[in-house]
């Protein structure tokens, strides 16, 4: 068969990539064969109440809180098809960063790792749904909390511990830290009092 000019200079590149492509093939293997988990920017986590970042009406005596920050621990489900219980989820040891290369799978590890300057305040979660509620207050989760027809006893609920999330990592120049974030509507709950 004959090839014209363009033909051949393409063939001849073609085999060449095929040629390099083998040479690394077994690196390639390794890589993909590796023990080590590597994480995403988003994963599954578990979650569980670690303390009120904001309250409503900053000026009154009756403050209840409209935000708050979670631990988190990274979880995968053994089997999404038979997921019945706490029972069917798994807590791997290790996590990697692909970002940072550095492991960890909770809230505490990753403090540790990070080192972040605000301490204490660094690695939490935050859902995004209690965050809007700091601004668009005295409507909490969509329910206006200085109404007249809001119950006594009635306060916006911090999600129950052991709530599942799919946590998303973000990393603030601004703040120098490393945070967690997820999107997850808030309810309100209490006792109501008699009139």
């Amino acid at each position: 068969m004959k090839f014209g000019v363009i033909d051949q200079d393409y063939m001849n590149q073609l085999a060449q990539s095929t040629g390099e492509f083998d040479d690394i093939k077994a690196e390639i293997k390794q890589v993909l064969s590796q023990d080590v988990r590597r994480g995403s920017k988003s994963f599954l986590a578990q979650i569980g109440y670690s303390g009120d970042i904001a309250w409503y009406p900053e000026e009154s005596p009756h403050l209840f809180p409209i935000a708050w920050r979670y631990n988190w621990t990274r979880v995968d489900l053994k089997d999404p098809h038979f997921f019945n219980n706490s029972m069917d989820l798994v807590t791997e040891e290790l996590y990697e960063d692909p970002q940072t290369g550095q492991n960890f799978n909770d809230t505490g590890g990753c403090q540790d790792a990070v080192g972040s300057p605000l301490g204490a305040f660094g690695c939490f979660a935050y859902n995004i749904a209690e965050l809007s509620n700091i601004l668009t207050v005295p409507i909490v989760f969509g329910v206006d909390v200085a109404g007249a027809s809001y119950p006594d006893g009635f306060s916006p609920q911090p999600l129950p511990p052991s709530s599942l999330v799919w946590l998303t990592k973000i990393s603030s120049p601004y703040l120098g830290s490393t945070n967690y974030y997820f999107d997850r509507q808030g309810t309100h709950d209490g006792v109501c009092e008699s009139p």
